[in-house]
């Protein structure tokens, strides 16, 4: 059985249509939570949790990398898809899909896809070709691989926490990695160390 989580402060609509998941979606659970509700419950009991852009970074703080999330970009947050695509989620979604979209993206997600709604192609493709338009040049041993995709979730905004989630690793390593990149660039913070990056055109913003 799956638990499926969703994360709204539009109790009404939302609790509507997960009635209708519950019945659409096989073998499958859903609960409802506002989001005053989230420190009063253990959410890496859910299987997958869908929530808006507006709740996307409390939910990162209180999960682990065992819990699938999904977000729902409305057309207010649209700025942030770019940002949102950057955080590796499992699905992408818009308050607007057809029923039977809904339904196949949520069977993907938890059969372990990734699921972007066509609407935001457009912006992934951008993305990707800013990306491999400009040239990173990164100087050879200066740090590990894990190291780097530290600094650039660093450079993104992540706290620690949402860093250990994105890359299914324990805070405390995140800690260490963070440590071993300050002493590497001779920093002692977060700022400085992504000024140095985005200088030396090591990382792109």
């Amino acid at each position: 059985m799956n638990h499926i989580g969703i994360v709204s402060n539009n109790l009404n609509n939302i609790q509507r249509t997960a009635r209708m998941l519950q019945k659409k979606v096989k073998n499958s659970s859903f609960f409802v939570h506002h989001p005053r509700q989230l420190q009063q419950n253990n959410l890496n009991r859910y299987d997958l949790l869908i929530t808006s852009s507006t709740y996307i970074d409390d939910v990162l703080q209180q999960t682990d990398h065992s819990t699938k999330i999904a977000v729902c970009i409305s057309e207010a947050a649209e700025n942030q898809v770019e940002r949102l695509l950057q955080i590796n989620l499992d699905g992408y979604l818009t308050p607007n899909m057809k029923k039977q979209e809904l339904i196949h993206a949520i069977n993907m997600m938890l059969q372990g896809g990734v699921y972007v709604h066509p609407v935001f192609s457009t912006t992934l493709l951008q993305s990707y070709r800013t990306y491999v338009e400009i040239k990173i040049e990164r100087p050879l041993h200066l740090l590990t691989k894990k190291e780097w995709v530290v600094l650039e979730h660093i450079a993104n905004g992540s706290n620690n926490q949402v860093i250990a989630k994105k890359m299914g690793i324990s805070s405390s390593t995140v800690k260490n990695h963070i440590s071993s990149i300050f002493k590497k660039f001779g920093v002692n913070n977060r700022t400085d160390a992504v000024l140095k990056a985005v200088k030396n055109n090591w990382i792109i913003i």
